[in-house]
């Protein structure tokens, strides 16, 4: 198992993951991300400077921007529920951010 560096879609973009998989051996999912390379020498450094990993420091990033707006999330997820009405259609709206008559006019949804 080892961490690998891909070039991302992006200039200076990097993207770090495990390869544990290829080894079959059941862990946490891991998923690359994507930042710039002023984000990436920020991780970099802080990583560096605090002994940790970049992964760590990411982790406990996410993690505190999630708690801190934890209030605005659940709003969001509220909203989204309440515009669910049990049809497909209403589904793929909330994914896709088009209104039922945008739907329509791409030809509906199947509600099988």
């Amino acid at each position: 198992m080892g961490a690998s560096v891909e070039s991302g879609g992006y200039q200076d973009t990097l993207v770090l993951f495990t390869q544990a998989n290829r080894l079959d051996i059941p862990v946490a999912s891991v998923s690359p991300i994507k930042v710039d390379a002023a984000t990436d020498r920020m991780i970099a450094d802080a990583a560096h400077f605090l002994g940790r990993t970049k992964k760590d420091i990411v982790d406990v990033a996410v993690r505190d921007y999630v708690d801190a707006h934890r209030a605005e999330i659940n709003e969001s997820i509220r909203g989204s529920l309440a515009r669910l009405d049990g049809t497909r259609a209403s589904i793929v709206g909330e994914i896709t951010g088009l209104s039922r008559g945008e739907l329509d006019d791409l030809g509906g949804v199947p509600e099988d």
